[in-house]
């Protein structure tokens, strides 16, 4: 199976591999740019995500003309976290005419460097070829001696660039952490201001109902007091007559 975009994917498994809980889905994605789940799987080790992951992709039979997949991270409330597109096509198989086939002309005529006792290392061309030149009729430059040397340090480059690009990636995924992180807690402090607002009018209605309570006791003190004079005044009455 080849790849493009398989750093990215991997990524992802790592970040993955790193969380306290969730799932992975791998989708596939149409030229309508819909959605259709080919696999799920809880989260794991890294190794074992990264078997299910190729696993999940080989199933998709993306052919030799590819297939456009997308690899998603849930957390456990089912709300994605964070999703890489890729492009994935089935490996090639050799056919009939190239596996086994004789190397042509070209191929055969290609400069050969070899070692002579006398003198520096010089050039040849494959000899028992219709019309091939002779090395002493045509001889080909030697090498240049700073190409092995500008190889090597493009290599190096290329490794360097490589591993670049892979702390740039691990950085935006500890950006975008960072900026979950602040994110929620934005949202918590603002939950926090919300309560003590509500704990506010809550205090304030119970300082009315404090209030009612007291002005309902007083008013049954009055009433209390002027049912006993009515009382002493009717049994006054009832003692004169």
């Amino acid at each position: 199976m080849r790849y493009q975009d398989l750093e990215a994917a991997e990524d992802l498994l790592e970040q993955a591999a790193d969380a306290e809980s969730g799932h992975l889905t791998l989708a596939r994605v149409g030229e309508d740019r819909r959605e259709s789940q080919v696999a799920s799987q809880p989260l794991s080790s890294f190794a074992e995500l990264r078997e299910w992951f190729h696993g999940a992709v080989r199933r998709t039979k993306p052919g030799e003309d590819g297939a456009k997949l997308r690899l998603r991270l849930w957390n456990e409330t089912n709300r994605p976290v964070r999703g890489v597109t890729f492009k994935a096509w089935k490996d090639r198989e050799p056919t009939a005419d190239t596996e086994g086939a004789p190397a042509s002309d070209a191929e055969l005529a290609l400069p050969v460097v070899r070692s002579d006792a006398a003198g520096p290392p010089v050039q040849s061309t494959a000899v028992g070829l219709v019309g091939a030149p002779s090395a002493a009729a045509n001889p080909t430059p030697a090498v240049c001696p700073g190409c092995s040397v500008l190889q090597a340090s493009l290599l190096a480059s290329r490794v360097e660039a490589a591993q670049l690009i892979q702390q740039l990636r691990h950085a935006e995924d500890r950006m975008w952490r960072m900026e979950q992180a602040v994110q929620q807690q934005q949202e918590t402090n603002e939950r926090v201001i919300q309560l003590e607002e509500r704990n506010q009018e809550l205090a304030e209605e119970l300082r009315r109902y404090k209030r009612a309570l007291a002005q309902a006791n007083r008013d049954n003190e009055r009433k209390s007091e002027y049912l006993r004079q009515a009382k002493v005044v009717a049994d006054y009455v009832n003692q004169l007559g």
